[in-house]
């Protein structure tokens, strides 16, 4: 009877909890685990390169869990890398309206890359041309009228090398006369044809700095606008031609001319052509007409190239071909 009401006491002495402690006991667990979502969160968000995977509380559930991952745990996974295609670069292609004949021809003077940017729209080549054989033909029937062709050929068998001459000395005098008929109508018949050397010399020329251009800086020039970035590129002769003209017709001496180097636009006038003429054709390379057609076609192969080859690269380019053929010329002349 006695253990009965002991224990009858400890039940009504025990203190049960009240439904206000108990929700209190529950907000308080509640914002413990919040507190502990909200700071994986913010350790989550902090780390671009990962991303943590939860459940509608804030931690990843049972369910969501891989195998040997705690519940609660955040799941990482590494972020997706994306590739971007590589772009491929089109060449620029000129737009508006196109230059005239007339403005290709001054711009060659004035502004060079003009004409050649325009070329890459157009490649005709037909004006030069028709200016070249204009003025090359007018310039050999002056030679043929004022210094004759007999002339011309004495002039030539003068500049030969000592080599030459003695070869031609050795000869019998039947076999050198046939020699000089030779030279006398190549000369003639050669000169007059000039309009179509001119074609065939820019199509070998051409054809030979696209390939230097295409496989040595990889310019991708297609042949036609080479033919006429060549023959455009060519135009500073035209002043040769022009004061060849004028040196024909005002010349008091028809023995001092010398068709090999008919304007005084280089060193070469101040060397006797006839005592050295190695030394004399290795002067006329340095020629201000000639040197200027090499900078303005290194400027016109470096414009077609579409930037793959710069300006200057193009000129030295143009300029060591150049040296390079009149050297070896010299050094023929000489032997």
């Amino acid at each position: 009877m006695a253990d009965q009401q002991n224990r009858g006491g400890k039940k009504k002495g025990t203190r049960q909890p009240d439904q206000t402690e108990q929700k209190q006991g529950t907000a308080e667990g509640t914002g413990e685990r919040t507190d502990q979502a909200r700071r994986q969160d913010q350790v989550s968000q902090t780390d671009p390169a990962t991303r943590a995977v939860s459940g509608p509380t804030g931690t990843t559930t049972a369910q969501d869990s891989p195998a040997g991952t705690p519940t609660g745990t955040p799941i990482v996974r590494p972020r997706k890398r994306t590739i971007t295609p590589r772009r491929t670069i089109r060449p620029v292609e000129p737009t508006g309206p196109g230059l005239s004949e007339p403005q290709r021809i001054i711009n060659v003077y004035t502004a060079p890359s003009k004409t050649f940017m325009d070329i890459r729209r157009n490649a005709s080549w037909w004006a030069p041309w028709i200016l070249f054989s204009i003025f090359s033909l007018i310039y050999v029937a002056s030679v043929d009228k004022k210094i004759t062709w007999d002339r011309v050929v004495d002039g030539a068998l003068a500049n030969m090398s000592d080599a030459q001459k003695a070869r031609m000395e050795q000869a019998p005098p039947a076999a050198q006369a046939q020699q000089r008929k030779i030279m006398l109508a190549s000369f003639k018949y050669i000169s007059y044809a000039f309009p179509v050397v001119i074609l065939l010399a820019t199509l070998v020329m051409g054809a030979i700095l696209m390939a230097v251009f295409n496989f040595g800086f990889g310019a991708e020039i297609p042949f036609k606008q080479a033919f006429a970035a060549m023959m455009y590129g060519s135009l500073p002769r035209l002043v040769t031609s022009i004061l060849a003209i004028v040196i024909v017709f005002f010349i008091q001496n028809p023995d001092n001319f010398n068709i090999e180097n008919p304007v005084p636009t280089n060193p070469a006038v101040l060397v006797d052509s006839v005592a050295h003429p190695g030394l004399y054709r290795f002067l006329v390379s340095f020629d201000i007409v000639s040197i200027w057609t090499c900078v303005v076609l290194g400027i016109g192969f470096a414009t077609l190239s579409n930037s793959k080859v710069k300006r200057n690269t193009g000129i030295v380019t143009i300029l060591a071909l150049y040296f390079l053929w009149n050297f070896a010329a010299a050094g023929i002349k000489s032997l």
